[in-house]
């Protein structure tokens, strides 16, 4: 597949510089999150040699918030990628108007992005804009002498590329396509014709991951193609920074999946299967009121945080620590109170075994 001139531009740019340890690996960042997660105070070597990620552990201090640590490696790519580009002047972006110059805000505006942080060069030339929201990409690296935004995705070394709940399973559990999905997702279209036949009980617990690299190559492509992402840049197994083009990152990692239990969940739509389910634990139910063997529940923490949040009945259905009453051996909660996870797809990169010097060699030779 042929570059575009952007692509091209971007990856002889990137490649003619020496190879780049990331400033924190995937090793550091573990720890660090580790430590940001339980809400301890971080150490000033990471304000110096990273200050976005600093900014972040920060707010959460303040707000009590969890932070993802996906976040913690796209603070490190950019700084190592800005390092890279001696964009030495670090700004924290509160207000695009005022913190950026009107074309660099334009252009910005145009691609669906908010600024988050800013690095940019002493002459004030070049910037590289971390930014946010679901519509746009990761980051913008801005040539404002031309007036171009070359657009850029972030991506841990196992990383989803996008995820969309799937539309709501019968009491049969057989997976239901409809056009209204595929319209929305039509990326898709290939991965699930070879699903066809999946029945999400049959799977409970298990993830589906055998699809054609064919059907997950379209799921990447046309997903950039509408995220308007020109290259992604992620790190090798040795941890230096890798930029790979967008519409052909597949060929070096891609992955499928089917998640029969996502992380959204709604009220239960499969109420024949789950009474069912109770009773063949154990369980009773009367009325609405279910009574059953506390050994029969997987008790659940939040994501990076501690306590019990949820009982898991299995993993498909579970009611939240609020609404289950533990009296000795017995829990007992309302069959109303019960939520089902939504089932999930996803198209998906593996890096963990990307080399920076054969992607450089594959481009370079």
């Amino acid at each position: 597949m042929a570059l575009t001139e952007t692509q091209n531009w971007l990856l002889r740019n990137f490649y003619s510089r020496p190879a780049t340890p990331v400033v924190f690996d995937k090793t550091d960042r573990n720890k660090i999150w580790g430590l940001a997660k339980n809400k301890t105070q971080q150490q000033n070597d990471i304000a110096k040699r990273c200050p976005a990620l600093n900014h972040q552990i920060e707010r959460s201090l303040k707000s009590g918030g969890n932070i993802q640590s996906a976040v913690f490696s796209e603070c490190a790519y950019a700084q190592t990628y800005a390092n890279m580009l001696n964009l030495n002047n670090f700004t924290v972006v509160t207000d695009g108007a005022k913190d950026l110059p009107q074309s660099v805000v334009a252009l910005l505006k145009k691609h669906s992005l908010t600024p988050r942080y800013a690095y940019v060069s002493s002459d004030g030339e070049l910037f590289l804009v971390q930014a946010g929201g679901c519509a746009g990409v990761d980051c913008a690296l801005i040539d404002a002498q031309i007036d171009k935004a070359y657009t850029i995705e972030f991506k841990e070394p196992y990383a989803k590329a996008t995820e969309a709940d799937l539309p709501k399973y019968g009491d049969d559990g057989k997976i239901f396509i409809t056009e209204k999905f595929l319209n929305k997702y039509p990326q898709y279209r290939a991965m699930l014709k070879e699903q066809g036949n999946l029945n999400f009980f049959e799977r409970v617990g298990h993830n589906i991951n055998d699809f054609s690299a064919e059907s997950i190559k379209k799921a990447l492509t046309e997903n950039y193609e509408s995220k308007h992402a020109d290259v992604i840049i992620t790190e090798d197994k040795q941890g230096l920074l890798t930029m790979l083009p967008a519409n052909e990152a597949h060929t070096f990692a891609a992955q499928g999946e089917i998640r029969p239990a996502g992380r959204n969940s709604c009220k239960v739509w499969t109420t024949d299967y789950l009474r069912k389910l109770i009773t063949s634990k154990g369980g009773t139910i009367t009325g609405t009121t279910v009574k059953i063997s506390y050994s029969q529940l997987k008790p659940a923490q939040p994501r990076g945080g501690k306590g019990i949040t949820r009982y898991k009945i299995n993993p498909l259905f579970f009611v939240r620590a609020e609404n289950c009453r533990v009296n000795g051996e017995i829990a007992e909660f309302d069959l109303g109170k019960v939520r089902q996870l939504r089932p999930t797809i996803a198209s998906k990169y593996n890096f963990e075994n990307l080399n920076y010097f054969e992607v450089k060699k594959h481009y370079f030779e």
